[in-house]
């Protein structure tokens, strides 16, 4: 253990006993906005069974996503997740 923490934490197993797996990745505008686009489109494509997995799109609070981008991910079934940094 470190800190305290369990270093194999439990799977999340749905209510039909199968393990719930979901991705998350982050998205400045504009330069990794077409990246973010591109990769889920490669999973929903590539994925196999993982391919209709959730996914989550982290964007910094104040930098919105480009409309064209927003829809797409809309279409994708992406959820969005804004969140607030600390300037240094």
């Amino acid at each position: 253990m470190i800190n305290g923490v369990d270093p194999k934490p439990a799977p999340d197993i749905n209510s039909e006993g199968k393990m719930q797996i979901s991705f998350a990745t982050l998205a400045i505008p504009p330069f990794w906005e077409k990246e973010a686009v591109l990769l889920v489109e490669s999973l929903r494509t590539f994925g196999g069974r993982l391919a209709q997995q959730p996914v989550t799109l982290l964007t910094i609070k104040g930098k919105p996503l480009g409309a064209k981008s927003m829809k797409r991910l809309e279409e994708l079934q992406v959820s969005c997740a804004e969140f607030e940094i600390d300037a240094v």
